[in-house]
């Protein structure tokens, strides 16, 4: 009967009972040794008071814990690593409970950003109205706005329905540079978000420049206050940090306080090194084991994308990332040095040559290898002429032209 009642606990309650039978046991055997003549009356008593401290201890783990609602109105991101799916991420995380309005869709993965598609503005108006409306989050943390009608819909309700804290973090470029909104839509942010918020988070050298809260006035004139990230956060930490600053101030922390423990919290972050970059750089050192293998009978990307199971457009994102050129321009830069390796050590013909390695024509051959090398075949093939070379006489200084000698040269 008792083993029933037990498993009928909840792990908090578990927890509470094994602490309070551990308590009696202590008790009862201190009373053995003090008291032995009124072991059975101890014994009762103190059985009966460890119940009582059982009971308060289950009252306390049965007390239902208040979570703050915080709603963040962003974009998404498919990697997780920022946006929509990392803020919730990180207000379960902390004890929040997470509600969202997605303002645009993102085609991206590590590598960066490839396309957009912006919800319309109707669309993140209902997303919005729908949560407040039922969820009266007293905290919203706005990020990714690209459209100025997006931005609207966005004011009007911060403005109407009032929250107590408006975390914004902008969101200017791309981890990978590129610029994320328009000079029209910065310059309405300024004038209407800004003077709403509690706090804007701006990262050094980016968003500083473009917003500087230091001239602008909130409600009441008081100056809009910012806080400026001054390291190089890797992609999704500083989103984390924004995050982590919206839970703590529902929690009704003040500010100072809010902020150290968003900072203590985003350094608790394991700096992921990422599984991805890992798995770039893999693919790029696959990636040129086949072309050694297949260079001399396919220059063609899409190949090499099929050969690793990939598509075209990730090889090449690949690629720029780790080497800053094209999948093209290492495959037709390895063939080239195939090339040149054979027309100095082999008596073929140039012709001979250029078919065996798929060219069509002595002509497509050349072509390609002058492209390439900046000499034709045949000039290649040719030593150069006589060049003449500075001398130095010993003891002149370094770049001093006191005579010439010839040097005949093989390239």
């Amino acid at each position: 009967m008792i083993i029933g009642w037990i498993d009928s606990f909840n792990v908090g309650e578990s927890i509470s009972f094994l602490i309070a039978v551990r308590l009696i046991r202590l008790i009862r055997l201190i009373s053995l040794i003090k008291v032995r003549n009124v072991v059975f009356l101890v014994n009762l008593g103190i059985t009966l008071a460890g119940f009582n401290i059982f009971n308060l201890l289950c009252m306390q783990n049965n007390k239902p814990k208040l979570l703050k609602t915080i709603l963040t109105i962003t974009g998404s991101d498919s990697t997780g690593g920022s946006g929509v799916q990392a803020d919730i991420r990180t207000i379960a995380t902390l004890g929040g409970y997470a509600v969202s309005a997605v303002t645009s869709v993102t085609v991206q993965n590590t590598l960066g950003i490839q396309a957009f598609y912006d919800l319309p503005a109707e669309i993140v108006r209902g997303q919005i109205e729908a949560i407040i409306n039922d969820m009266q989050p007293d905290t919203v943390k706005v990020g990714m706005i690209r459209t100025i009608e997006t931005l609207a819909v966005v004011v009007d309700a911060l403005l109407k329905y009032r929250p107590h804290h408006i975390i914004y973090d902008p969101i200017v470029t791309a981890s990978n540079g590129d610029r994320l909104m328009t000079d029209d839509v910065i310059t309405q942010i300024r004038c209407r978000l800004l003077p709403l918020c509690s706090l804007v988070i701006l990262r050094e050298g980016e968003a500083e420049r473009i917003f500087d809260c230091s001239s602008l006035k909130g409600e009441g004139r008081r100056t809009v206050r910012s806080f400026v990230l001054d390291d190089p956060l890797q992609h999704g930490l500083a989103n984390s940090f924004s995050s982590a600053l919206a839970v703590y101030l529902s929690q009704d922390e003040p500010m100072d306080e809010a902020l150290q423990h968003a900072r203590e919290y985003v350094r608790t972050l394991v700096a992921r090194k990422s599984d991805i970059s890992g798995r770039s750089s893999q693919l790029y050192n696959e990636f040129l084991e086949a072309v050694q293998l297949h260079y001399h009978t396919n220059r063609d990307v899409a190949f090499y994308a099929d050969c690793l199971n990939v598509s075209p457009r990730y090889l090449s994102q690949v690629a720029h990332r780790i080497s800053g050129k094209s999948p093209k321009c290492i495959i037709d830069h390895t063939l080239a040095e195939a090339l040149a390796c054979q027309l100095r050590t082999t008596q073929k013909t140039i012709q001979e040559i250029a078919y065996e390695h798929g060219f069509a024509s002595q002509a497509q051959f050349s072509k390609f290898f002058k492209k390439q090398m900046g000499q034709t075949p045949s000039e290649w093939r040719r030593p150069k002429k006589d060049l003449p070379q500075p001398l130095q006489r010993r003891g002149e200084p370094n770049g001093m032209l006191v005579g010439y000698r010839f040097v005949r040269s093989w390239i």
